[in-house]
């Protein structure tokens, strides 16, 4: 029979740390994957690739591992980082990390094609200035959608 996958996996892909985790993400998963973040081969300049996407669930044993885990990266290896999911309950988590650990380099992306987009962002722009920037473009678009239809009428 064979052995389950390992529910953490790093990988180096190009300047990026890339993790993946699988199954339910508990302190058993959170402490292996502290373990694995330490000792993979960090060089200057590099990304972290978080990937969530076969996460089937989390307990709060498991959250505190993952804050305590990405509080302490910042603290070491402050670097650009995406975790990549798309379902909403872990896109919560990811941003009561970013505000736990006030990481504003870090950004929760629903696809491959973010992930790289932001992974690859040199500006320094935080995620929050990216928020806001976009809150103000829709915010613009609906201003002029309301300005066309009170023309209109």
């Amino acid at each position: 029979m064979p052995s389950p996958p390992d529910p953490v996996r790093v990988a180096r892909s190009g300047d990026r740390i890339v993790v993946t985790l699988r199954g339910l993400l508990d302190s058993a998963v959170g402490a292996a994957l502290d373990d694995r973040l330490r000792a993979a081969p960090w060089e200057e300049g590099d990304r972290l690739l978080i990937d969530l996407r076969e996460v089937t669930d989390f307990n709060e044993a498991g959250a505190a591992c993952l804050l305590r885990t990405h509080g302490a990266l910042v603290a070491v290896r402050p670097c650009r980082s995406a975790y990549l999911t798309d379902r909403p309950r872990l896109r919560a988590l990811i941003f009561k990390i970013i505000h736990g650990t006030q990481d504003k380099n870090t950004r929760p992306v629903a696809s491959l094609t973010a992930a790289d987009a932001w992974l690859r962002e040199a500006s320094g722009q935080a995620f929050a200035d990216v928020s806001l920037d976009r809150a103000r473009t829709l915010l613009g678009r609906l201003q002029e959608r309301l300005r066309d239809r009170r023309s209109t009428q």
